[in-house]
């Protein structure tokens, strides 16, 4: 049985971190932020992608600084890029 605590709402326990970098868990029934789209640059950084060949991807592609892509058409992007024949 409930106990009465005068109309005032439960306080929510949070658990704590468990290791550095973890969170705790969110509440039940509260929604995943959506997930921010990745940049070129940002895929370029975590690839560690020459400064040189991301500029040629974007041009190659047409992209402007900050367009987002999946991952995938960014690994693409950059293969194409690489084994373009000079000359062509």
């Amino acid at each position: 049985m409930p106990r009465d605590n005068g109309n005032r709402p439960e306080p929510i326990e949070e658990e704590a971190p468990t290791a550095e970098g973890d969170k705790a868990p969110a509440p039940a029934g509260a929604a995943a932020a959506p997930k921010k789209a990745e940049t070129v640059e940002d895929h370029a950084k975590a690839a560690g992608t020459p400064a040189w060949t991301v500029a040629a991807v974007k041009a190659h592609e047409g992209w402007p600084i900050g367009k987002e892509l999946p991952r995938e058409k960014y690994d693409a992007a950059v293969k194409k890029v690489l084994n373009v024949r000079i000359g062509y």
